[in-house]
């Protein structure tokens, strides 16, 4: 368009100047030769834009054939003292120009619409007409009608430009839309469009929602709250918090359960992104969901499996340990030497740090699964009173239970 624009802006410049009379340009080489170069530089950038608007490479033959047509005309200046040679060659490559112009907006295959109609055919006529510019430029009565049909044919021309413009615009606009809309439509995770104001509700759940959840888009549009019914009891405090704290809750990844409809457990990852308004108002969450079941389930393969091994490795030293401390006691009871026995003490003390050791390594590769219930706090202490008395007695340390009724004093 910018080529365009910039070949009717020297045209222009050239109807203005030179062909109403305000300079005695016919007189002058300099003035005639300026005259020519306008022809031919704005016939030379309708060409390049004709090539950038189809996608097709500049050819070079092009370049040299309006340098040469150049060379040329400023030669027919030199030797020439008749106006119609002087002007004949500039403004016939011109039409023979703006001829293949035409056709090519007619009959090129990725070209469609209207406006190209338009465009090639005024392009076609105009050149037609420009075929008698070098007769009546001379002075002539047809001067005037000529002036007047060619200002209506570049009319269509920029018409018809504009048509395609705009034409070109909306298609690709759809093919965008197409495109978006087929990635959406078919890719496994779940893209969502959610609708804060002025009315909450889903505005769009991709098709693959359906094999996420068993239920289809339709569902949801017609029942906001069917997503709130699909969330695991356990990690409905996470949903009501991220909804809470929104929109800084947008900036981290939420992970919980989802119910299917067939009542399976499926694991899901939210990532969103906030929607803002002109007046940075949230308006809306745009997001994906993804299936990260099987991630979990290799999770809890991997930890089960480490497990197995710390297990199987930890019995495999501690019983050594143990044969080994069992020895050592009977030995420091056989030992008579103060000494001695304060080898194998101090022996029997490191054994029991590396059994202990082994002992936390143990509990930290069992898994563990949290039950969380509104539950008594003095029953919970009562509970665990015994366990503390039985690690404190080794270390001679006395545990006293003090419970009051809001159960908050242990000594």
């Amino acid at each position: 368009m910018g080529l365009w624009a910039l070949g009717w802006l020297i045209l222009l410049s050239r109807y203005i100047v030179f062909d109403l009379g305000l300079l005695p340009w016919k007189e002058s080489v300099l003035g005639l030769f300026t005259y020519q170069m306008m022809i031919i530089f704005s016939v030379f950038l309708f060409i390049s834009a004709t090539h950038i608007y189809i996608n097709e490479r500049l050819s070079k033959w092009w370049s040299y054939g309006t340098a040469i047509v150049a060379l040329l005309s400023l030669t027919i200046d030199l030797l020439s003292s008749s106006l119609f040679y002087k002007l004949l060659l500039p403004i016939y490559f011109g039409c023979i120009v703006c001829i293949w112009i035409g056709m090519t907006f007619i009959w090129h295959s990725q070209l469609k619409g209207i406006g190209r109609l338009i465009t090639g055919y005024a392009y076609i006529l105009w050149s037609l007409l420009n075929l008698i510019a070098p007769i009546i430029l001379g002075g002539s009565w047809i001067l005037p009608w000529a002036h007047t049909i060619g200002g209506l044919l570049r009319l269509f021309i920029a018409i018809g430009i504009l048509i395609m413009y705009f034409e070109n615009t909306r298609s690709d606009l759809a093919d965008k839309e197409n495109q978006y809309r087929f990635l959406a439509e078919h890719a496994v995770d779940v893209i969502y469009s959610y609708q804060i104001f002025p009315k909450a509700k889903i505005d769009y759940l991709s098709p693959s929602v359906l094999q996420f959840t068993g239920y289809s888009p339709e569902e949801y549009y017609t029942d906001n709250q069917l997503v709130f019914t699909l969330i695991h009891p356990a990690d409905l405090a996470l949903l009501e918090n991220f909804i809470q704290t929104i929109p800084k809750s947008t900036e981290k990844t939420l992970t919980l359960r989802l119910l299917r409809k067939d009542k399976t457990t499926l694991w899901v990852e939210q990532k969103c992104t906030p929607i803002y308004d002109k007046t940075d108002n949230l308006t809306a969450i745009h997001g994906i969901i993804r299936d990260i079941t099987t991630r979990k389930i290799l999770e809890k393969i991997r930890i089960d499996v480490v497990g197995s091994m710390a297990v199987a490795v930890a019995h495999e030293i501690r019983n050594p340990i143990t044969t080994v401390r069992g020895y050592l006691q009977i030995m420091a009871k056989r030992e008579s030497s103060p000494a001695n026995n304060d080898i194998f003490k101090l022996m029997i003390e490191e054994i029991d740090k590396a059994d202990n050791s082994i002992y936390k390594y143990l509990s930290l590769s069992k898994e563990k699964q949290a039950n969380l219930a509104i539950s008594s706090l003095n029953t919970i202490i009562e509970a665990l009173y015994p366990l503390l008395q039985t690690d404190a007695n080794p270390s001679k340390v006395s545990v006293t239970l003090h419970l009051d009724h809001h159960s908050r004093a242990i000594t």
